[in-house]
């Protein structure tokens, strides 16, 4: 009898069945495939636009989530040492939504893009949650594999993109191009979320447990499976979680 380990068993069942190269229900291709982007479409309901006359919300595009290993010095020693980088490539697209005219501001009172990527585990135990931070070195490798100009999350800040129309070709949007990194991520993690928020100004006020007013934020949630272990992380085993496919749309 042959003997497999988690990892052999993985992708020895993904092998045999073929279910991610192409899943017809959920219309996920391979998330490993290179260049295949994602698409997160903006969302702005009536109830929405009814209570916020000025909510306005963004597309995103974004690649696989992928790894790399770079050579990272310390803070504290000034020594540099191998650390694996996970990260993400994307491209915001302020398209047109469906049933809403689009958004227009007056001369040079665009509203700023400043997006916040926060990636945050989801398994058994304590949460830990891992903020997009700017690593010049893994930045520089990333673009050099990717051969693309992704800008970091300083880099990016600024108006929105102007409008792309509903049915504008593939390949014309005008967009804003770049890259969330994260580094020290628990190798032991099998589901974590990517809160991302910046994509609209939708916000809602609400009154918290304490009974104190609190703002929630319009966020966009991407929710993953890692079904591996702590060893040879690898890309190719980061999946959308088949519980929860769709990216979603939340107040948080």
């Amino acid at each position: 009898m042959i003997q497999m380990d988690r990892r052999q068993f993985v992708q020895f069942s993904i092998a045999t069945a073929g279910a991610w190269l192409f899943d017809a229900r959920s219309g996920f291709t391979a998330p490993w495939t290179p260049g295949v982007e994602q698409r997160a479409s903006a969302s702005i309901t009536g109830e929405e636009r009814a209570l916020q006359q000025d909510i306005w919300a963004l597309e995103l595009n974004y690649k696989p989530l992928r790894m790399i290993s770079v050579d990272l010095p310390d803070a504290k020693t000034g020594k540099s040492s191998e650390r694996l980088i996970w990260y993400l490539a994307y491209r915001v697209v302020n398209r047109v939504i469906p049933g809403l005219p689009p958004q227009k501001w007056e001369p040079r009172s665009e509203p700023l893009f400043v997006p916040q990527f926060t990636l945050v585990t989801q398994d058994e135990g304590p949460q830990k949650s891992y903020f997009d931070r700017v690593m010049p070195v893994a930045h520089a490798a990333i673009l050099k594999r990717e051969r693309h100009a992704y800008k970091n999350a300083v880099e990016i800040v600024g108006s929105v993109p102007s409008v792309t129309p509903l049915e504008a070709k593939p390949g014309t949007e005008k967009s804003l191009d770049g890259v969330a990194m994260w580094r020290g991520v628990d190798p032991t993690t099998d589901r974590f979320k990517i809160f991302i928020t910046g994509l609209s100004n939708g916000y809602r006020k609400e009154v918290g447990q304490d009974g104190n007013p609190v703002t929630l934020r319009k966020t966009l949630v991407l929710d993953f499976w890692r079904p591996s272990d702590a060893f040879d992380q690898n890309e190719r085993e980061v999946r959308p979680n088949p519980k929860n496919e769709q990216p979603q749309w939340i107040y948080k």
